[in-house]
């Protein structure tokens, strides 16, 4: 695959996008002093090229009352059932991400449900469909994600999001429910689109994402990247901690708020102690950076494992289904 060159300007654009993908573009053009014409035609040519895959909504299910589970299984090498299996997980109202690696987990998905019993039932339900396929599989309880800003673009702005915490019971009604819908896969609607699109009112529609943003429902409108389209490569890392104490933890989250290519920080209940992943250029590029990390955190680490995430997909819609129970 042939890799596509980003200029400066590019850059600015995604990063700034990533930031805030309702950002009006007579907005953009005036702060990165470019007429709206020409910013118009680069955000284009990057959807056309296949660079912005979309712009998607961070929503945080904890908000909601939902509590994620993180699912990394091992698949046997028959192609044809894998895809199967693949094509139906993301078909699931239940599933929030997923993930084809390769490295020591060949898929990774994200359920979320309101209690244990239902995932419980929903993950039994899985083994028993694809039993002759699946190996090996664990489970992790979802505590938190730091998210960082897209340093790799724009290496001047530290800040971070957070996504999960204790669920909580926040009080959403059906057009909040499809205005979430909507926004989830295409966060750059405009705001008189998205009120046509769930009979209401413009100022009805801002008003509720105002009240869902407050809530800290909606986090963030961002962008949904192909890494692979301008030569990075998406890795993540297992860490196994030796010790750790809040002190030090607080101390590895600054690090990587700071770092250049690290994008989320994860904390579950696994066997690992959290997940860290990375944007990089190139395997060696990806080692360079953990050996740098174990020499300056030796005290705590003491072993990770890591996955290539090929392809990824963030299939949030799902939750706001009617007919979804769980």
């Amino acid at each position: 695959m042939k890799k596509i060159k980003l200029d400066q300007l590019d850059k600015h654009i995604l990063f700034e996008l990533d930031k805030n993908s309702r950002t009006p573009t007579t907005t953009l053009a005036k702060k990165l002093e470019r007429s709206r014409e020409t910013i118009v035609y680069r955000i284009n040519n990057l959807i056309k090229k296949g660079v912005i895959k979309k712009f998607v909504t961070m929503i945080n299910p904890a908000k909601l009352g939902y509590t994620i589970f993180r699912v990394y299984a091992q698949i046997e090498n028959k192609k044809e059932e894998r895809e199967r299996m693949i094509n139906n997980l993301k078909k699931s109202q239940n599933i929030w991400w997923i993930a084809e690696c390769s490295g020591v987990w060949d898929i990774i998905f994200l359920f979320f449900t309101k209690n244990a019993s239902t995932f419980y039932d929903l993950k039994n339900k899985m083994l028993v469909e694809y039993r002759n396929l699946v190996i090996k599989d664990i489970v992790g309880v979802h505590v938190d994600t730091y998210q960082f800003a897209k340093k790799y673009l724009i290496d001047n702005e530290y800040s971070c999001d957070l996504i999960g915490g204790p669920p909580v019971y926040n009080e959403i009604d059906e057009v909040d429910k499809k205005i979430l819908n909507i926004l989830s896969n295409n966060a750059r609607i405009p705001l008189t689109e998205l009120a046509k699109n769930v009979n209401s009112a413009e100022q009805t529609v801002r008003n509720k994402m105002k009240n869902m943003e407050e809530k800290g429902i909606i986090v963030k409108y961002c962008c949904f990247l192909d890494l692979s389209k301008i030569g990075l490569a998406f890795f993540k890392a297992n860490i196994y901690f030796s010790i750790l104490n809040t002190k030090r933890e607080l101390a590895f989250i600054e690090y990587l708020k700071i770092h250049p290519q690290a994008r989320y920080y994860i904390r579950s209940v696994a066997p690992w102690g959290a997940e860290v992943e990375f944007v990089a250029e190139n395997l060696n590029d990806f080692r360079g950076i953990m050996d740098k990390i174990k020499d300056d955190f030796s005290d705590i680490i003491k072993h990770y494992e890591f996955v290539l995430i090929s392809w990824e997909d963030w299939l949030p819609g799902g939750i706001f289904n009617k007919n979804n129970k769980s």
